[in-house]
């Protein structure tokens, strides 16, 4: 044989090895891929994690105000009512209501309204502070109120902080009948002539208070007198007794869509 047969022989044996060497990967390749064990892996295999992106509703500004000036145009005008007088001033940044009851007075409340909001669900913020006061004093939050002037239509949420700390809030339907409901605060508000920040959110009949970001109540009403539609938000005091006299200081009123 010749060297170049020898060399021939030799390239055609190393071809067939190689070939059956492919031919078995491809076999143990087939195998593999065609195992029970492995079909089962493949289908339990989870897909990958989809994000689904939510959209957060944020607070929508509906009003504020700082008092620098009376730009919003609070009703300050004076007046009196059932034994009582009032006075609104704005001044140094602050609004204070004063109201005074004389010797024929038996217990009122009155509020002033903020300008042109009449809202259904929303927030309200404001700073707070005694600036004269007693026991025998409170002041009073109206919300979601409707037909304000009517004695029997109309219909509103009473907010009462008592200057002792304690407070209530009611459900007062139309004509003040017997379905009103009252929920006691669970906790006392320290008012040490001290301003205060007090948060209320109303959404649909769900409401909440807040004393400088503490909780202070979280409850529910039930009927169907006030809890749909809108009202106005009003700002006020309330005196309990006869020749007694309430200074209030407000201040950063804000309103939003819902609490920040």
């Amino acid at each position: 044989m010749s060297k170049k047969d020898s060399k021939n022989e030799n390239k055609e044996s190393k071809i067939i090895v190689i070939v059956a060497i492919i031919g078995l990967l491809g076999t143990i390749v087939t195998a593999i891929l065609s195992s029970p064990a492995l079909i089962t892996w493949i289908e339990k295999t989870p897909e990958p994690t989809k994000t689904i992106e939510v959209a957060t509703q944020r607070p929508v500004s509906i009003f504020q105000d700082t008092f620098d000036d009376n730009n919003k145009k609070w009703d300050t005008d004076s007046y009196e009512f059932s034994g009582y007088s009032v006075d609104i001033n704005i001044e140094s940044g602050k609004l204070y209501r004063i109201m005074e009851a004389n010797e024929t007075s038996n217990g009122n409340f009155g509020a002033i309204e903020i300008p042109e909001i009449d809202k259904d669900d929303f927030c309200l913020k404001f700073d707070a502070r005694f600036i004269e006061s007693s026991k025998d004093t409170a002041i009073v939050i109206i919300l979601r109120a409707k037909d304000y002037d009517d004695s029997e239509k109309r219909s509103y949420y009473y907010v009462r902080l008592y200057q002792d700390g304690k407070g209530v809030i009611r459900l007062n339907p139309p004509g003040n009948d017997n379905t009103l409901q009252i929920r006691e605060l669970d906790k006392l508000i320290s008012w040490n002539n001290t301003t205060h920040t007090i948060t209320i959110s109303l959404q649909g009949n769900d409401f909440e208070i807040y004393d400088n970001g503490g909780l202070l109540l979280q409850t529910s009403f039930t009927g169907d007198e006030i809890l749909s539609g809108t009202g106005t938000i009003r700002l006020g005091s309330e005196i309990f007794i006869p020749n007694e006299k309430v200074i209030i200081e407000f201040d950063n009123v804000s309103v939003y869509s819902q609490c920040p």
